[in-house]
């Protein structure tokens, strides 16, 4: 009972700490002070210190000696490395996926990108935010990855998502509607030539597509310092 309370504990701080980031877009560098948010959350500081050791080892913090957790830390090196790893990652997944998905994987994929395209339908009705739509390509990739049926390649793409979620909720890339929809149609690309099983030109057509994204965020975004 006891052991049951204080996982329960630590999720609830976990989730809290998470949803900070996200909402309040924290930079990486942010600290990260237990007794504050401990009392900002109104809890003890031991599933503060739990939830932490979880974040870190998904990537999402670090800890420095003399000056305590923060948000990680990417050097330029790192970002392109972190982007190329996505790339070769990715590419194996797609490449299972054709192989190993099932219908309720191919109906995943389908409702991404249906979920797409009613999201730029209501953009363009200006009832939604642009910045918004990270949500929806998110949710195509990481519908890829699941239906490559790898607990490794989910295992790792776990850790790799939380250190682009940082470097996304960082950046100052600006995208138009535009350039959205240019995504779009590339994950509709991507789509198309995996139910056709043509598993190369799935594979080339999603490393171009994350290739682009990393120059776009080293064109657009504000350098981060390295650790």
């Amino acid at each position: 009972m006891t052991i049951r309370k204080k996982s329960t504990a630590m999720e609830i701080a976990y989730n809290l700490i998470l949803e900070k980031i996200t909402r309040e877009r924290l930079v990486p560098g942010t600290p990260l002070r237990e007794e504050h948010l401990a009392e900002e959350f109104g809890i003890s500081t031991t599933p503060i210190r739990e939830a932490f050791r979880s974040l870190e080892y998904e990537g999402w913090v670090q800890r420095i000696p003399y000056r305590g957790t923060c948000l990680r830390t990417f050097t330029n090196e790192e970002i392109i490395d972190l982007y190329l790893l996505r790339e070769a990652l990715e590419g194996i997944a797609v490449k299972l996926a054709i192989e190993r998905a099932s219908s309720e994987d191919w109906q995943l994929l389908e409702g991404a990108i249906d979920a797409e395209t009613q999201f730029i339908d209501t953009l363009q009705n200006g009832q939604q935010k642009i910045q918004s739509f990270y949500d929806c390509d998110r949710l195509f990739h990481q519908a890829i990855i699941a239906a490559a049926h790898s607990s490794i390649l989910l295992e790792r793409n776990t850790t790799l998502r939380a250190q682009l979620t940082l470097l996304v909720l960082s950046s100052q890339i600006k995208n138009s509607i535009e350039e959205i929809q240019q995504v779009h149609e590339e994950h509709k690309m991507i789509f198309d030539a995996m139910k056709r099983n043509w598993a190369d030109a799935a594979e080339k057509l999603l490393r171009e597509h994350i290739a682009q994204a990393c120059r776009k965020f080293q064109k657009s975004s504000v350098p981060h310092t390295g650790r």
